[in-house]
């Protein structure tokens, strides 16, 4: 028995650093413009919006939202981080850190209420490859990296249901 003490040690160590190298390379992915094409209008509303009701003393009455703002899941992630930076390129670098932390641990709380650890570190590095295929502009994957999508409101699902069983 005393075997599986360092296993899961070295399992929950392996989660982070893979954590953390997904985080490292989204920035340098995002650092180096890859990511060029996550700016075009429908989703730089989002920030846009915040940035006019916030800081610019704008009101809701200006704007002509497009058809289906998810608002809902993502002012509730995306707000308390707009006041660390107003720079627009930041905010979604932030944003996507965010998105992948919440991915990674909404799977996480899910699996290891059902499976083992080592099942549990498996769906990590599958739902990892999601994330480096995102990295590389591949669509829909990175519409995963982006607020105001419906991505948000299946992470938001995937915690309700971790919530649910545990």
């Amino acid at each position: 028995m005393p075997r599986t003490v360092p296993k899961i040690k070295s399992i929950y160590l392996f989660e982070i650093f893979w954590l953390l190298l997904l985080l490292t390379y989204a920035s340098i992915a995002y650092l180096t413009s890859l990511h060029v094409s996550f700016f075009n209008s429908d989703w730089v509303t989002f920030f846009k919006f915040f940035d006019d009701l916030v800081f610019e003393q704008g009101h809701y009455k200006d704007w002509i939202l497009f058809p289906a703002p998810h608002f809902f899941p993502d002012m509730f992630v995306f707000f308390p981080f707009f006041f660390l930076t107003r720079n627009i390129y930041f905010q979604f670098l932030i944003v996507s850190w965010i998105m992948i932390i919440l991915y990674y641990s909404s799977i996480k709380i899910i699996y290891s209420q059902f499976f083992t650890k080592q099942s549990t570190l498996f769906s990590l590095a599958a739902t990892s490859g999601l994330f480096l295929l995102a990295f590389k502009n591949k669509s829909p994957y990175m519409l995963a990296l982006v607020p105001a999508i419906h991505t948000s409101e299946l992470v938001a699902g995937l915690f309700l249901l971790g919530i649910h069983f545990f």
